[in-house]
């Protein structure tokens, strides 16, 4: 099909809301589409310029392309093809295209630089440095070369190489912003907090509408512990831009560690509001208000955080930790052994969290765990199930105790000892009317359950009642 038989912007909302943008395009395509590419080359020329300014490398790369069907040996032309290219990651062709300009043009130092970007995108570090060096042979451009190398050596984790090239191509040019940016980024790898906040403050003085030089500034006031002024940052970076979710984020987790509840409630709701699935916005939510003992509420954020990531794994922890001081005892485990079970946390740190929290003996969790992996590949040791029903009773487990002992009947369907280990189980859960109903069951086909009773329940055992309905009752039947 025809580039001019369909109409290629009719997306507009793709468009930045950049109207003046818009309009140009779509009077480039009226122009290109009415053949007059001779006449209106410059307006032409300039609007793909203004695409690849404003990252609109598609719409680029189609007026480009089509310009060049009248114009083929213009260098300019193919270098602006092969930039398209590149920022749409199709990096061979847009190798070809700047070879071509390279081939019209050779000692065009974008061209060179740009095929280094190309080289750097593709991981070929050394044949983007040789490239680099050879256009820093040139005469004209010095300061893109040098703004080159400092990216490439940032890329090559070289940042004091990388600033040193950045500090180059500022010689010639100080009012280079970008240059300022990225050097800010150099200093936050090194750790050199302060060296960033200084050429932060400067790319902030050539560019003081840029949100993102806000952010980045509030972040290294914050590893700084300058607060109040990282609060004050991040506050900048949400009056120019109130959709700016990583702000919105890291502003209430400084809020947060400063124990100022209500105003991060604030950030966070404020995120979800623009993002609702933001699996981290409710977890915090649930952070905050588990702080302020509000169990219920902490609950449901935690909840709504598992149903937008089911592998937010934290989550389980929070929530379990809600459960128990809800007393939902059971759920409370569940919820910690779904997060062992995942594998994100180590086990010694889920013990440590489950014996804070639970007081449960490490030993049991460890004991599980080894039983747990052996019936896993042995199944068929009977006895070890009952072993591992005692450790889940001694944790409170109870489903967890039942259906291990439901795998034990079923490898030992005949062996009275499991009504013995369901009764205890029931006696454990104060459910005592299925506790006794199932010792019956034991007493009545195994007499050496009673003595594994007397072991286990010691004061019932003694209890004038239970000696009642011994007496009463159970012999009696048999």
């Amino acid at each position: 099909m025809n580039f001019f038989d369909q109409e290629p912007f009719e997306n507009e909302s793709r468009f930045l809301q950049n109207e003046d943008i818009h309009s140009r395009i779509k009077t480039a395509y009226n122009l290109i589409k009415a053949g007059k590419c001779t006449a209106e080359k410059e307006f032409l020329e300039d609007t793909i310029d203004d695409c690849i300014e404003n990252q609109k490398f598609h719409q680029g790369l189609i007026l480009t392309s089509e310009l060049l069907k009248y114009f083929p040996y213009d260098s300019e032309l193919w270098l602006r093809k092969g930039i398209c290219l590149g920022e749409l990651n199709q990096n061979k062709k847009a190798l070809r295209a700047i070879e071509k300009s390279l081939s019209l043009n050779p000692v065009d130092v974008e061209a060179l630089t740009e095929k280094a970007m190309i080289f750097i995108n593709l991981k070929l570090y050394p044949e983007a440095n040789r490239i680099l060096e050879e256009a820093l042979k040139l005469n004209s451009d010095k300061e893109v070369v040098y703004f080159k190398l400092g990216w490439l050596n940032q890329k090559l984790g070289e940042f004091k190489k990388a600033i040193e090239y950045y500090r180059e191509a500022l010689a010639s040019h100080p009012e280079n912003s970008d240059c300022y940016f990225q050097m800010g980024e150099c200093y936050e790898a090194l750790k050199d907090y302060n060296g960033a906040l200084r050429v932060y403050d400067d790319y902030l003085n050539l560019e003081p509408l840029c949100e993102f030089g806000w952010y980045n500034r509030a972040m290294v006031l914050e590893k700084l512990k300058q607060f109040d002024k990282a609060v004050n940052s991040f506050e900048l970076v949400l009056a120019l831009n109130d959709k700016f979710l990583e702000a919105w984020f890291n502003l209430g987790s400084l809020h947060y560690s400063r124990k100022n509840f209500d105003k991060a409630l604030v950030c966070f709701k404020s995120l979800i509001r623009i993002e609702r699935r933001d699996a981290g916005a409710y977890y915090q939510i649930g952070l905050i208000y588990e702080d302020l003992l509000d169990y219920n509420r902490a609950l449901k954020y935690y909840t709504r955080c598992l149903k937008v990531d089911r592998e937010y794994h934290e989550a389980y922890l929070g929530r379990g930790y809600c459960y128990y001081r809800l007393h939902s005892y059971e759920k409370a485990l569940n919820d910690f052994q779904k997060a062992l079970a995942s594998n994100y946390l180590t086990e010694e740190a889920w013990i440590t969290d489950s014996t804070r929290l639970f007081g449960i003996d490490e030993n049991d969790i460890k004991a599980i765990r080894q039983m747990e992996n052996l019936l896993s590949s042995e199944p068929e040791l009977h006895h070890i199930w009952l072993e591992l029903a005692d450790r889940y009773l001694k944790i409170d487990n109870y489903n967890a105790a039942l259906g291990a002992i439901k795998s034990f009947s079923n490898l030992k369907p005949d062996e009275p000892i499991a009504y013995y280990y369901i009764s205890k189980v029931y006696f454990s859960m104060k459910q005592n009317h299925l506790g006794l109903q199932y010792l019956k069951k034991a007493l009545s086909s195994s007499p050496k359950a009673l003595d594994l009773f007397a072991r286990n329940f010691p004061k019932v055992f003694e209890s004038k009642l239970f000696s009642f309905w011994i007496g009463s009752s159970v012999f009696k039947e048999s």
